[in-house]
């Protein structure tokens, strides 16, 4: 979000953590406002080091306003790699304004929206853990890729890794967004995580789903492998089966894994099951 020109008398506003300065803030043009504290100090640290201002240009000043001076933007970057807290935010705004070809995020899921316009990015990292972030788990495109729906024009490497979580995470199931990026050449995806719960009661034991996992055309041709450290589960022509799964268990366990030349997806999850 930009600030037009503004005058604050006196007070503070909360909202982006804006510091009102009576009379000072008449020449004020604005700054990159970002949602996350942590972010927009780690983006004011490392685009201030070696920063030459240039006539008009007032670093502290223009700082205390709250936000990102937009100037510091022109500084570009070979890899970044910011401090984000996901209980401040789960937005990634202000991102988008570094110029960097390669970017590596790590911590819960957060709303990766904003990152798909920075247009010189050529490697992204993503590095999730478990956990439900700031004011829940919002809906961040992470489950699906559809945060890749837009821009990443220039992407060639993208390296996906997604822990496992107590509170069962929704693994990553889907990746045929990544169809619309013929400019991958490499590809990494390794989730962990839950499945939607199934249903079963004493008199039925058994759960059957036909090839869960949707594939990318850079996969055209690959064998999925699925396998379970489960006594009763069969795999017949990508039909997985469940039989007689004993009274009580509380998941299913399901693996998988697909190569094709520099493209490989691999996922190990949890089927919860709700006894009725």
């Amino acid at each position: 979000m930009k600030l037009g020109r503004k005058m604050v008398i006196g007070g503070v506003l909360l909202g982006f953590g804006l510091v009102g300065f009576s009379g000072k803030a008449e020449a004020y043009y604005g700054n990159v406002q970002v949602p996350s504290y942590t972010l927009t100090n780690y983006l004011n640290e490392e685009l201030s080091i070696g920063f030459v201002p240039e006539e008009g240009q007032d670093l502290e000043l223009d700082q205390s306003y709250g936000g990102v001076p937009r100037y510091l933007f022109e500084k570009e970057f070979l890899s970044f790699e910011p401090r984000i807290m996901g209980y401040e935010s789960s937005s990634l705004e202000g991102l988008q304004n570094v110029d960097t070809k390669k970017l590596v995020l790590h911590g819960q899921p957060y709303d990766f929206n904003p990152i798909a316009n920075i247009w010189r990015l050529e490697e992204l990292e993503i590095y999730l853990v478990g956990g439900h972030g700031y004011g829940g788990r919002a809906k961040t495109g992470s489950q699906d890729l559809s945060f890749m729906r837009q821009g990443f024009v220039n992407l060639k490497t993208f390296k996906y890794e997604q822990g496992d979580s107590a509170d069962a995470t929704n693994a990553l199931l889907d990746v045929s967004e990544l169809s619309d990026h013929p400019s991958l050449e490499q590809v990494d995806i390794k989730t962990a995580g839950g499945m939607q719960s199934i249903s079963m009661r004493s008199g039925y034991r058994k759960y059957e789903v036909f090839n869960p996992i949707v594939l990318s055309s850079q996969f055209e041709g690959a064998e999925i492998v699925y396998s379970s450290t489960d006594a009763t589960f069969t795999n017949t022509d990508e039909l997985l089966k469940w039989n007689a799964v004993p009274q009580d268990t509380e998941y299913l366990n399901l693996s998988w894994t697909v190569t094709q030349g520099a493209f490989h997806y691999e996922g190990d999850v949890q089927i919860p099951i709700d006894w009725k």
